[in-house]
């Protein structure tokens, strides 16, 4: 009889032991939520807004160099690029990723063998983007990225005087030729934007911002003409 006392007793101080221990910690626990849900709410949500959050530039387009005649001498053409950010890792993804791929693009190579953040399709023609679409949806590793690249007439002499581009911060720049002796007037006014971005590197619908617009570049004329360009661009 009094052995079963003493178990009641030591059993009451024990429960009791755990109880107040739960009911601390349930006051600690709600002591953080309320310093974090309420003190401290906006530090750490504008901490994990800029931790998502990204600034991006963009161009209303490059302007054309045309000769006195308007005939277009340098102009920009926009081009779509399949880049995959990641191989999947299990062969059976990885086959079935290749067989949906081979059967929009027969010649595409099997993305098994192809390091993260390849380019694996360029120029997809524009008939095939749309049926990219549940392919995407299915693999978010994969991604159809927008590419500008500066045209000119298909004369080595023209080329010469027009001079190149370089693409920075998304921009064509000029950096040689007319290409830089205009750049300002041909790139315009660069826009600027906020977009908040997923796991998988997307745009969040609705968090898109804009902060600048951009202007688009100006068109230029030349004073000489297409052949009396050519005829310039062959002397030493």
């Amino acid at each position: 009889m009094v052995a079963k006392k003493e178990f009641n007793a030591m059993f009451k101080k024990r429960a009791t032991l755990l109880i107040a221990g739960a009911v601390v910690w349930a006051l600690i626990a709600a002591n953080y939520l309320f310093y974090f849900s309420y003190f401290n709410r906006t530090k750490y949500i504008d901490s994990g807004s800029k931790m998502a959050m990204r600034k991006g530039y963009y161009s209303a387009g490059r302007g054309r160099i045309l000769d006195e005649n308007g005939v277009p001498l340098a102009w920009s053409e926009r081009f779509f690029d399949l880049l995959l950010l990641k191989a999947p890792e299990l062969p059976k993804f990885q086959k079935m990723l290749d067989a949906k791929l081979r059967h929009i693009f027969p010649d595409i190579k099997s993305c098994s063998s192809i390091p993260s953040y390849t380019v694996i399709y360029y120029n997809i023609p524009p008939n095939k983007i749309a049926g990219l679409e549940r392919t995407i949806h299915e693999f978010p590793d994969l991604k159809i990225i927008p590419r500008t690249e500066r045209v000119v007439v298909d004369y080595p002499e023209i080329k010469k005087i027009i001079g190149k581009v370089k693409m920075s911060d998304s921009l064509l720049r000029g950096i040689s030729g007319i290409e830089l002796q205009f750049d300002e007037t041909l790139t315009g006014k660069v826009g600027t934007y906020t977009v908040m971005l997923d796991r998988h590197k997307n745009f969040i619908n609705g968090t898109w911002h804009l902060e600048k617009k951009a202007q688009a570049g100006e068109d230029i004329i030349l004073s000489s003409s297409c052949a009396e360009l050519k005829d310039a661009g062959r002397k030493p």
